[in-house]
């Protein structure tokens, strides 16, 4: 429900978690230059927003950029250590970056918070 309450703010109202989901909404679609036009958003209301480094991970390792998805990824996961998803992202980027130990260990203490 809180999804849907922060697609309808008004766009003054707007903060880093709206921009954020469309990121993420738009990566979905595939629309990875329009994700991180959504990202730099996120991140000029929250620069600490971990829901969009965990983003900005997911479309560089889709980008075949693996520094910057094991760098953003682990902003994600330092800004919230408790965040299934922050750490997800931070395994993906682990992956790319062929720390493939590190990204299972990473994945099961994220699985372990769900």
């Amino acid at each position: 429900m809180r999804q849907v309450v922060i697609i309808c703010q008004p766009a003054r109202e707007r903060g880093a978690d709206f921009h954020a989901l469309k990121a993420s909404l738009l990566l979905s679609a595939g629309r990875t230059d329009a994700a991180r036009h959504e990202i730099e958003a996120a991140l000029g209301r929250d620069p600490g927003s971990a829901r969009a480094q965990a983003v900005r991970a997911i479309v560089a390792v889709v980008e075949d950029r693996p520094d910057e998805a094991f760098a953003a990824g682990q902003r994600a996961a330092a800004a919230a250590p408790d965040s299934a998803a922050a750490l997800v992202a931070l395994s993906y980027a682990e992956q790319a970056n062929l720390q493939l130990e590190s990204a299972r260990d990473t994945l099961l203490t994220a699985v372990r918070l769900q």
